[in-house]
């Protein structure tokens, strides 16, 4: 059994705990937070131990892996904490806010040799499934335009992911899923090491979107 610990109480975190808790192959031992009424809360609900400064939590609990749930501005601060101390990390998307600190990020784990994944899960969702075995299969036949529209309402439980210099914003956001997962099930046509796709090499399809495609991290789109 692995033993993560959740760096981020809110929403997120919260939706990850739970999963944490329905699984048999992870033990969730800790929550961090700055704000510690969310961050106790949630521990307490999921019977685990609460810090407030990630670091302090690593040195005592040594969690195989960290989940970071913190806002996207905050992602790379983390990540490059746990690499530093060694630690595998699972990062909420989007990953960062820039090339720049994508390429930071990665090279700071794999220097340290951890496992470093983006929390893309669509992918992993059985219509998604389903999708990618009927593409595989033929079934879609000629494709010459993918459409993918996602309708959600605006997330009331946050308001920092309405300032550009911390979020990517809702809607970008979903575009980001939306256009990683297309990629997805094209990516026999995506170099696999180079930041931008050879678009043109893909038949019939235009994505108006770069994707930084890494060996080493989920694919993640930048906008």
């Amino acid at each position: 059994m692995k033993k993560a610990a959740i760096i981020g109480g809110g929403y997120i975190g919260l939706v990850h705990a739970n999963a944490y808790k329905n699984s048999a192959k992870v033990e969730l031992a800790a929550v961090v937070d700055v704000n510690e009424e969310a961050g106790r809360k949630l521990a307490e609900e999921y019977d685990c131990v609460f810090y407030t400064d990630a670091q302090e939590m690593i040195d005592k609990e040594k969690p195989d892996f960290v989940d970071i749930c913190v806002p996207t501005f905050l992602h790379e601060q983390f990540v490059v904490l746990a690499a530093k101390n060694k630690v595998n990390v699972l990062c909420e998307k989007p990953v960062a806010l820039s090339v720049e600190a994508v390429d930071r990020m990665v090279a700071a784990a794999k220097e340290a040799g951890i496992v470093f994944m983006v929390a893309q899960v669509i992918r992993f969702w059985p219509e998604y499934v389903q999708i990618k075995k009927m593409y595989d299969r033929g079934d879609f036949g000629n494709i010459k335009m993918v459409y993918a529209n996602r309708l959600a309402q605006f997330p009331a439980w946050m308001n920092w992911n309405q300032d550009p210099n911390k979020s990517a914003k809702a809607r970008l956001r979903h575009s980001i899923i939306a256009k990683v997962y297309l990629a997805y099930p094209l990516a026999e046509y995506l170099n696999p090491v180079l930041r931008i796709p050879h678009i043109h090499d893909i038949p019939n399809v235009k994505i108006r979107t770069h994707i930084i495609a890494s060996h080493f991290v989920n694919q993640v789109a930048h906008l």
